[in-house]
């Protein structure tokens, strides 16, 4: 209906990367969803960045952006951080058709040390 319920910025840094600095939906409309589908829309975005994410510790939140193929990245006093690494398309790992949680964030840390290190 064209009502604002939210936002979301973000900035390119100097290095190439993108980070997310706040997604913001308003109480009565979070639990919906939307701000998951405002994280995906984001990363399909920025496929070919690094995306960089900080959040405060006392929050829940950094199981979301695990789930949506984040990793820690180091903290600070008060924000825990995320990296997604750019993407890296191989026509046999399609993280979509897997479910499990825990298997696919062992999958992505192997592919994270084949891949970076």
């Amino acid at each position: 209906n064209g009502e604002d319920i939210g936002f979301y910025n973000g900035v390119t840094l100097e290095d190439g990367s993108y980070e997310i600095e706040n997604i913001c939906i308003i109480p009565e409309y979070q639990k919906r969803g939307i701000g998951t589908q405002v994280l995906s829309d984001i990363i399909e975005l920025h496929k070919g960045q690094d995306i960089h994410i900080k959040y405060f510790k006392q929050t829940k939140v950094g199981a979301l952006f695990s789930t949506l193929g984040f990793i820690p990245d180091g903290e600070t006093e008060i924000c825990n951080k995320m990296v997604k690494h750019k993407a890296h398309y191989y026509p046999f790992y399609n993280l979509k058709m897997i479910h499990d949680q825990h298997f696919l964030k062992q999958i992505h840390e192997l592919l994270y040390l084949f891949l970076y290190l």
